[in-house]
């Protein structure tokens, strides 16, 4: 699905899959399980993140990296 320009307030969504450009969310409970996801001036007001499946384990090692400073050492390629 995608979002342009819009207001999307009070509602339960999954991220994944979605094109949000130029979007405010407003008190919405979220998802992201770690799908691919176009994300470009989006802004977030009284909403929860949930990440889920996969995209639970990928924080848990950025966190990690993050904490040891390993992030600079490390090259990441992001794939089309």
């Amino acid at each position: 699905m995608e979002y342009v320009d819009r207001v999307i307030e009070s509602v339960t969504m999954t991220l994944d899959g979605g094109i949000y450009i130029r979007v405010t969310f407003r008190n919405c409970e979220l998802f992201y399980a770690g799908g691919s996801m176009k994300i470009d001036d989006v802004h977030f007001e009284n909403c929860t993140m949930k990440l889920i499946e996969g995209a639970e384990s990928t924080h848990k090692l950025l966190t990690t990296l993050c904490r040891g400073g390993g992030l600079d050492a490390i090259p990441f390629y992001h794939g089309q």
